[in-house]
């Protein structure tokens, strides 16, 4: 996924599942691989979160993200997260189409300061039933 065109490509396009499905399409890549590297170039301000066996093992965010992130390693993820539905389902496949992009709370992933409000967030996840793991991408409304 060449810098130059992947940007090309990603740049000027809100962050939705849709985009990440055709940037994997388009440099024949994983999804996974897509978001990691929207991630890394900061072509959003994204969060991604690695889950394995119910549990958060780590966690990155691209430089221009500018929330607190809560303490979430090494516990399973927010009770009100689109994580945890899918932990719930057995890592199933629960959403499709343009519903893979779900609403949640910014509060679900961050910390709210003194003087911050909550606000309407997206979490799209990416489960793998086989390896019971999922890669969950958050990004503001």
């Amino acid at each position: 996924m060449p810098e130059q065109l992947f940007r090309k490509e990603a740049s000027g396009k809100p962050f939705t599942p849709e985009l990440v499905k055709y940037l994997s399409e388009r440099f024949n890549t994983s999804i996974s691989s897509a978001v990691i590297r929207c991630m890394h170039l900061d072509i959003h301000p994204l969060m991604v979160v690695f889950i394995n066996n119910g549990i958060v093992r780590n966690w990155d965010k691209s430089s221009s993200w500018q929330y607190w992130i809560k303490d979430c390693t090494k516990i399973p993820p927010p009770s009100d997260s689109v994580a945890l539905e899918y932990i719930n389902a057995d890592y199933d496949f629960i959403y499709t189409g343009i519903d893979k992009a779900q609403e949640i709370s910014k509060s679900t992933w961050c910390a709210l300061g003194k003087y911050d409000e909550d606000s309407d967030f997206y979490e799209y996840c990416i489960p793998t039933k086989q390896y019971k793991t999922i890669i969950s991408v958050i990004w503001e409304k």
